[in-house]
C-alpha cells in the first residue's frame, strides 16, 4: 500500500512539473528569417509534384502555411 502511495504522489509530482519545461515557440524562430518565396509554388498543381522529395515536400509546407495566413489577414481586412 505504502509503495502504491509512494508512485502515486511521484506522479502527480511529476505531472505538475511538465508545465515547467514548455518554452516559447518563438526561440525557434531564426534571426532575419523571412517568408518563404512561394512564387513558383502559387501556380502548380499538388497533384503532380513529387512528395518523396523532401525539399520540395518542405517547401510545399511552408508554402501552404505562408499562404492560409495571407488570406486569414486578407479576410480580417475585408471585414473590418
Amino acid at each position: 500500500m505504502r509503495t502504491a502511495t509512494l508512485t502515486i504522489l511521484s506522479l502527480f509530482v511529476s505531472a505538475l512539473s511538465v508545465p515547467s519545461f514548455a518554452h516559447d515557440p518563438n526561440e525557434h524562430l531564426q534571426e532575419g528569417a523571412t517568408a518563404p518565396n512561394c512564387s513558383r509554388m502559387a501556380g502548380t498543381d499538388a497533384g503532380k509534384m513529387d512528395m518523396g522529395d523532401p525539399s520540395l515536400k518542405t517547401m510545399h509546407d511552408k508554402c501552404m502555411k505562408h499562404m492560409s495566413h495571407e488570406a486569414q489577414e486578407r479576410d480580417a481586412a475585408k471585414t473590418s
